[in-house]
């Protein structure tokens, strides 16, 4: 899975762990924004990333070296953020959505998201209202948004291959202000 993917599915993990009244919610009852098929029966959420992969501050490089027998591998690593919203469908749903906002931080939420490697928060504006006319009635419909950091490294397949030490020069200049200053140029074979 990528990480869209991987995001998708730790939400719907806990989105399904916290429910109203200790009736879990099921598959069905949570569905990716990109499901197809037709709309299940309210209640419902759906789950969508709407971005990802928003670089915080500049990546890392990082040397891989296996000990002894291979060259080094370069790895780009850095921290990365993604908004997640969740749209409820039905009377019920924006009560899931207020539960789902103050479980984020229960130890079964935690372990949900560590899985995932990834941190959440609910994003300020808490859970909007979007309610709105369907054919004949109004549709009860709510949106809460949420932030999400993680770390992304490039995998192995991506690393870049880089030269295999082979010998190292060193360079001594003596100066300390003596006018008979003296260079040794040492050269080691790995």
């Amino acid at each position: 899975m990528g990480t869209k993917e991987d995001i998708t599915q730790a939400f719907r993990a806990f989105a399904k762990a916290y429910s109203i009244s200790g009736t879990p919610l099921t598959n069905e009852q949570v569905i990716p924004a990109d499901d197809d098929g037709p709309r299940p029966a309210s209640p419902y959420l759906v789950v969508n990333v709407l971005v990802s992969d928003i670089a915080i501050g500049r990546d890392e490089l990082l040397g891989d070296l296996d000990g002894v027998t291979a060259a080094p591998e370069w790895k780009q690593r850095g921290q990365r953020l993604a908004t997640v919203e969740i749209q409820g469908f039905g009377s019920a749903a924006g009560d899931w959505l207020g539960r789902l906002a103050m479980s984020h931080l229960l130890p079964a939420a935690v372990a949900i998201f560590d899985a995932a490697t990834i941190d959440v928060s609910p994003m300020a504006g808490g859970i909007r209202d979007l309610s709105a006319m369907l054919d004949t009635s109004i549709e009860d419909r709510s949106i809460m948004e949420w932030e999400v950091t993680y770390e992304l490294t490039t995998d192995s397949a991506d690393a870049e291959a880089g030269v295999e030490l082979e010998h190292v020069v060193i360079t001594t200049v003596h100066d300390e202000g003596d006018p008979t200053e003296w260079t040794r140029i040492d050269t080691i074979d790995l």
